[in-house]
């Protein structure tokens, strides 16, 4: 089981930043925050969910975990829920989003793209952050990972609005 000792874990977490592999400091941090939602699935209310987003400028993933059991749900934009995006989603990228896993938009389900992420183990959760941080670089291209917003809300407890601080992975 993997142990958080609460939303502080998420805050502290910008210091991965300092690490001079973008990608490897993004696959943590996002390893980081898969796990505090993923632990937090039955805190607050019934029907309240944790969730995350990461975001840079129009660019963002989000995650919402469900009952305890079920798996988190990922997504990642598409043009249909910010029109700009069409600019960056061209159908190579589109196609790694299916070779990653993400199923296309869905009318009355969801606007953005979207796949399920089963947590049985730790490694699951490298895997999420993996998804994520690999959709945030390789797909929409992010270049700056010190640059990227994070919303956490995790019901009952308190919801969180940080930017990472770091190292741009243009400057390495």
């Amino acid at each position: 089981m993997i142990a958080l000792t609460g939303v502080a874990a998420a805050e502290n977490a910008t210091r991965l930043f300092t690490a001079t592999d973008p990608q490897f400091a993004l696959t943590a941090y996002a390893t980081l925050l898969f796990g505090l939602i993923h632990e937090s699935r039955d805190l607050g209310r019934p029907g309240a969910r944790p969730f995350f987003v990461l975001e840079s400028s129009l660019a963002y993933v989000q995650a919402l975990a469900g009952d305890t059991g079920s798996p988190i749900r990922l997504e990642a934009v598409s043009a249909k829920s910010v029109p700009a995006m069409a600019a960056v989603l061209s159908p190579a990228k589109i196609r790694r989003l299916s070779e990653l896993g993400f199923r296309t938009p869905v009318e009355g389900h969801s606007p953005n793209y979207w796949r399920g992420v089963e947590i049985s183990e730790p490694g699951d959760l490298e895997h999420a952050g993996w998804l994520a941080a690999t959709v945030l670089m390789d797909v929409f291209d992010v270049k700056d990972v010190g640059a990227i917003d994070t919303f956490v809300r995790i019901p009952g407890v308190r919801a969180l609005r940080f930017r990472t601080t770091g190292t741009s992975a243009a400057a390495l």
